[in-house]
């Protein structure tokens, strides 16, 4: 279907054409809308990623970057989808721990999953209100916690995180806070607030997981919406449906950044995975079951957790589902996230058990010119 320019009109809306299909957004308010549908009509499989102040577009600049769109032109945002990939073949599991983790106790309901920059795992157990701490292969190193507000006790911890200096951030959903640790699981601090652009404090309502991007900046997914918080938790900018921006969400339960700077975001309200930028820019919306749990691989594909349908699958950055599997007898897995060396870590609340999978990868595929 040929493509048609789109234009800013003199009233301030943006119109964009395909085939005799039209759509009209206000500029101001619904930049987001128009980029979503420019990704998902026009450059879909693309390489555009995001666009940013399309206030001060003309018809010009905006014809030519819909021309970038159909010879799959770049803009100047980190790059969304890889270059090369290797299709995936099988996933084989390698090893697992569980329900017992040596001397330390046992998993009970285990909550979510951390690998740290050294390699290092972190398991939270919301049921015991604990932390563990494993090595790389998997030998138990320590256990902190326990039922409580003050400093080093929880009340049901979900999502985490860790910062360049290996600290530890934990989402303390019963005490709606976010406490520190650091990597040996001593007590640094916790928040129960952060700093809204008015200057007013706003109290967390139950967050459930965490990311630190970057540049140090802490990013939070609490209930129906998603905040970007500077390290001192001042809010930088807010993903819902009160945000500046155009994203609705229903209950986030995962959030995710890669290397690349993408942050996926498992909007299990709306069973879909939405992917944006560290600027809070709008890259795609994916699709899925009810996603628990996301995570990057190191290719920029994104693993998901989709609950509802007690499987692991994985999508590229345009909504491929590239491979998907489910381990059957009783498992239920509920969080993801990838080792040192690159194997898939598995999180089972039913089996109560951490499993280790190899990805098993066909040749590398030829960079399409």
């Amino acid at each position: 279907m040929p493509l048609r320019f789109g234009k800013i009109t003199s009233d301030k809306t943006a119109i964009s054409h395909l085939g005799n299909k039209v759509e009209k957004f206000d500029v101001g308010t619904y930049c987001n809308a128009l980029q979503r549908y420019i990704w998902k009509h026009i450059c879909r499989g693309k390489r555009i990623i995001s666009i940013s102040g399309l206030t001060a577009l003309s018809s010009f600049s905006l014809a030519l970057l819909f021309s970038s769109c159909a010879s799959g032109g770049r803009q100047s945002s980190p790059p969304a989808v890889p270059v090369a990939a290797r299709s995936i073949l099988n996933v084989h599991q390698v090893g697992s721990i569980g329900p017992e983790i040596g001397a330390l106790g046992k998993l009970i309901e285990p909550a979510s999953l951390l690998v740290d920059n050294l390699g290092d795992i972190f398991i939270a157990d919301r049921a015991i209100n604990a932390i563990y701490k494993l090595s790389a292969d998997l030998t138990p190193l320590k256990r902190e916690g326990g039922l409580g507000g003050f400093g080093g006790g929880f009340n049901r911890p979900l999502g985490m995180a860790c910062d360049a200096a290996l600290n530890l951030y934990i989402a303390d959903g019963g005490n709606r806070r976010i406490q520190t640790l650091d990597r040996n699981l001593r007590f640094v601090k916790s928040t129960d607030s952060y700093e809204d652009r008015d200057g007013q404090v706003v109290e967390f309502n139950f967050p459930s997981d965490i990311a630190i991007d970057n540049e140090g900046n802490i990013w939070v997914a609490d209930e129906d919406k998603v905040l970007k918080l500077d390290p001192f938790y001042k809010l930088i900018f807010e993903a819902s449906d009160k945000g500046a921006g155009y994203f609705i969400l229903g209950r986030v339960s995962s959030i995710e950044i890669s290397m690349a700077g993408n942050v996926a975001i498992g909007d299990a309200g709306n069973r879909r995975i939405v992917i944006m930028s560290t600027y809070g820019n709008f890259i795609a919306d994916i699709p899925t079951g009810s996603a628990s749990a996301v995570t990057w691989d190191d290719k920029d594909n994104i693993w998901a957790i989709e609950s509802d349908r007690n499987r692991i699958s994985c999508y590229n950055m345009t909504g491929d589902l590239l491979y998907t599997f489910a381990d059957m007898g009783g498992s239920r897995p509920i969080w993801i996230a990838f080792g040192r060396d690159g194997e898939l870590l598995v999180l089972d609340s039913n089996q109560r058990r951490l499993k280790t999978y190899e990805i098993i990868r066909g040749a590398e595929a030829p960079d399409k010119k």
